[in-house]
């Protein structure tokens, strides 16, 4: 093996002897380098050798739909996975610890996100750039459950109703009027009506006692208290 004009050769000597000159013939043919390297190696050229060698460069990772990739050092790559509903990302880090190429993973799980439930045009994604955030609607229900009024030994049930809900509220800064600003809604009766109930005794007597009845709700306002530690509450 040699070097000639740049190029490597492997000479050797052939079986059969020169017709002509009756020596064995010196034949030589180049070396042909196989500088094909597989994903995050690259070929280098080695002193003194005719062929290089390839040297890893980059992290080599599989990731969730089976592809093989691959990360300079330093560098993330994300993976999103699922939908808008049950959405999570693995983000892929790459790190060279004393020569070893390390791939650290980092999962995030979404809360589940449903657009429906979002006020129109407010649909954005959080500070880390994966999970799916917006401004809820707000909703505030009349629901009712049975319960039983005891009063001695008389008594009833009936259907006691209240409010449930999730009102518009945010805290944030206001960088016209240069302080927070705050909005504070609670979900709260709108129209409450006095009924009376009868409740039965042992004795088949009925002795009657008053209760306040929710007839409907709704989201309303309110002054927001500051608190000594620059928060807020109702």
């Amino acid at each position: 093996m040699g070097l000639i004009n740049g190029t490597c050769y492997e000479c050797s000597c052939s079986n059969n002897a020169n017709p002509i000159s009756g020596l064995l013939d010196f034949i030589c043919s180049p070396i042909v380098c196989n500088a094909t390297c597989q994903k995050g190696f690259e070929y280098e050229t080695v002193s003194g050798q005719c062929c290089g060698k390839c040297v890893q460069k980059k992290c080599i990772f599989t990731a969730s739909d089976n592809t093989v990739k691959d990360i300079e050092v330093g560098r993330t790559s994300r993976d999103v996975v699922g939908d808008a509903e049950t959405r999570s990302c693995v983000d892929y880090m790459c790190k060279n610890l004393n020569g070893q190429f390390v791939v650290q993973e980092v999962r995030t799980v979404c809360p589940a996100f449903n657009p429906s439930n979002c006020e129109d045009g407010t649909e954005r994604t959080d500070a880390g750039g994966c999970c799916k955030t917006c401004t809820p609607k707000s909703f505030c229900n009349l629901i009712s459950e049975e319960v039983e009024v005891i009063k001695g030994d008389c008594k009833t049930k009936f259907n006691q109703t209240s409010c449930v809900g999730g009102c518009a509220s945010y805290s944030k800064y206001s960088a016209r009027e240069k302080r927070m600003d705050h909005k504070c809604e609670c979900c709260r009766e709108n129209q409450v009506v006095l009924e009376r109930l009868a409740l039965t005794c042992e004795d088949g007597s009925k002795i009657y006692q008053d209760h306040q009845v929710v007839k409907s709700c709704q989201c309303t306002g309110g002054r927001c208290i500051e608190w000594e530690t620059g928060g807020t509450t109702r």
